[in-house]
Order: structure tokens, then C-alpha cells, then sequence
């Protein structure tokens, strides 16, 4: 047998435990999460139910002016004339 081939007790005990020790990691992590979001919902809860929303409502109305005054002025910067294509 070589060397590096023999696994001392210690790495045989940690290599069975390794799923082990994940899982438990895994379970604790969740758990935290849990544990924030909670406290997250709760805070959140707290603030806002103290508070009411004031909406006013408004709706349109047909205004007095009937023309539309704009600043500006819609030109061509050349005239072309149209000329009716037909083939042949």
C-alpha cells in the first residue's frame, strides 16, 4: 500500500460528516432568512399602518378657449414640384 493511499482516522470522520455538517449549515441559513424576512414584514406592517393615503380626485372639463396658439411656424426648406411616373 502506498502512502497517500491510507486515510487516517480523522479524514474517515470528516468525510461522513460532511453531508451532515451541510445539511445543518443549509437548515440555519434558511432558518436565518426566515427569521429576516419576518422581522422585515413586521417593520414594514408597522409603518404603514399608521398611515392614510389622501387622493384627490379631479376630471376634466371643456375649457373656454377653442383655439389651439402655438410659438412656431411648420415650412418646407425646398418646394418640389410632383410630377405623375408612368411607365413606358
Amino acid at each position: 500500500m502506498k502512502c497517500n493511499q491510507i486515510k487516517r482516522p480523522q479524514e474517515k470522520l470528516l468525510s461522513k460528516r460532511a453531508p451532515f455538517l451541510f445539511l445543518v449549515r443549509t437548515v440555519v441559513y434558511i432558518a436565518i432568512a426566515a427569521f429576516v424576512q419576518q422581522a422585515r414584514c413586521s417593520q414594514l406592517e408597522s409603518f404603514t399602518s399608521d398611515v392614510q393615503a389622501i387622493v384627490s380626485v379631479v376630471h376634466p372639463e371643456k375649457s373656454g378657449a377653442a383655439t389651439l396658439q402655438l410659438s412656431g411656424q411648420l415650412s418646407a426648406f425646398t418646394d418640389a414640384p410632383i410630377y405623375a411616373q408612368t411607365s413606358g
